[in-house]
């Protein structure tokens, strides 16, 4: 992500924070660059640079060419990239209050930085695709997903993969390393060491994502709009 764009979503952040309504929302998402369609309920709704949203359970958020959204719920933040689409999956049936949040990315590519759960047993965070679970309990992470794979790729924590049926682990993902997956079998999981150059560019980037993640908190209420 361009340095440019670090500044003007903090700049977004920092704006739309401090706007309320009545309406519970799970999420708040954010334009920083180009346009985002947000769809609630059947109606879609375009933002443009500068303009938020609250976003709730079944939502869904896709980024046009050249642009990038940024979602946030709770500490977790999530960046969709140019052309990415994503839902915000509702609460599972009898779900626990600290169920982890889901994010069902349908198509493209998306970073996520989650914070680390205060039990080490919880997962916090699930990214699903249509070949697997990415579950965390805090770490940074990229998934792209396309119609006959996903590539999930490590910088920092791990990463368990489960089976979207079962939800049977069928591999743990480490800092320096990516999986990619295809839908199917678990055979169909490989896990192998990032290429250095690959893991130099990806730890960069986030790092300058984490001006943005340690910004929040500051004037952000997130829950009741």
């Amino acid at each position: 992500m361009r340095p440019v764009t670090l500044v003007l979503a903090i700049a977004v952040l920092a704006a739309g924070g401090c706007r309320k309504s009545e309406t519970p929302a799970a999420a708040r998402v954010f334009a920083v660059q180009g346009t985002v369609t947000l769809t609630h309920l059947g109606q879609s709704m375009t933002l443009t640079e500068k303009q938020s949203a609250p976003l709730h359970a079944g939502d869904s958020v896709a980024a046009g060419a050249a642009s990038e959204a940024v979602i946030e719920s709770a500490g977790h933040v999530t960046y969709l990239r140019e052309n990415g689409h994503l839902v915000l999956a509702a609460p599972a049936p009898r779900a626990r209050e600290d169920a982890p949040m889901r994010v069902e990315l349908l198509r493209g590519l998306a970073t996520f930085l989650v914070p680390r759960a205060q039990k080490p047993a919880d997962y916090r965070f699930e990214a699903v695709t249509n070949s697997v679970v990415a579950a965390v309990r805090g770490t940074r992470f990229t998934v792209e997903a396309a119609e006959d794979r996903t590539r999930i790729a490590v910088t920092s924590g791990s990463v368990d993969l489960l089976a979207v049926t079962d939800r049977k682990v069928l591999a743990t993902v480490k800092d320096g390393q990516e999986a990619s997956a295809a839908p199917g079998a678990s055979s169909a999981v490989t896990v192998t060491p990032m290429a250095a150059d690959e893991l130099k560019r990806q730890s960069r980037e986030q790092a300058g994502m984490s001006i943005l993640f340690e910004a929040l908190g500051t004037g952000i209420t997130i829950g009741v709009y």
